[in-house]
């Protein structure tokens, strides 16, 4: 049972990781390296935050991508309504809403350190089951 817990504590770490610190790499490398770009909104998502904008658009070689906007506050795009992005030159499907600001880096660096030490605190916990 105890390896069982551990597992999948570890499991649970793992993917919270990789949102919260690849993504804020993610997120500095469109700061320096970044394309700016325009996205047609092609549709709503709805998630249980809010309303976020489905975005489409082409990179330098015509190579069409879709990017779900996070919720922001404000209004959404209306469908068919031309917003500024930034993408990855390299890879392209790595995108963001236009600006990239130093505080949405700092946001996702301080969710994959507050997951790291919650997670320590459960395993600790667990293994003291």
């Amino acid at each position: 049972m105890k390896t069982f817990l551990v597992l999948a504590l570890v499991g649970i770490w793992a993917g919270l990781l990789r949102f919260s610190f690849w993504k804020s790499r993610d997120l500095r490398r469109l700061q320096r390296e970044g394309v700016r770009g325009a996205a047609t909104c092609i549709g709503h998502s709805y998630p249980r935050s809010g309303v976020c904008a489905v975005l489409e658009y082409y990179d330098g070689a015509g190579n069409r991508h879709v990017l779900t906007g996070p919720v922001r506050p404000g209004p959404t795009p209306a469908i068919g309504e031309k917003t500024e992005i930034v993408f990855d030159p390299r890879t392209p499907r790595i995108a963001a809403l236009w600006p990239v600001t130093p505080r949405m880096v700092r946001n996702r660096l301080a969710g994959g350190v507050a997951s790291s030490l919650l997670f320590a605190a459960c395993l600790y916990a667990a293994l003291q089951f």
